[in-house]
């Protein structure tokens, strides 16, 4: 093809390729958003198949919906054995 058609495919090839990269970068954090909450430590190659096969959205659905095993759970403070004891004295 010569002509403007070839100017205009190529520029589609190099957005395309641009995007591919763009979507390697996401699946990239996304995986390390991951590991950071604890999961996937080793056997990250599966989370690579699904950002790449399905697509770095599914991966980031995925990743947002685990629970963080990295943080320190939350507990509520102990409740005073007598409710008087936190009153002030007369």
């Amino acid at each position: 093809m010569y002509g403007p058609a070839a100017g205009i495919t190529g520029f589609l090839f190099f957005i395309l390729l641009i995007a591919f990269f763009i979507s390697l970068l996401a699946i990239s954090l996304l995986v390390n958003a991951a590991k950071e909450k604890g999961f996937h430590q080793n056997d990250a190659g599966v989370l690579w198949a699904i950002g790449i096969l399905a697509s770095p959205i599914v991966l980031g659905l995925y990743t947002a919906s685990l629970p963080d095993r990295g943080a320190p759970a939350v507990t509520m403070p102990a409740a005073p054995e007598d409710p008087r004891d936190e009153l002030p004295t007369i």
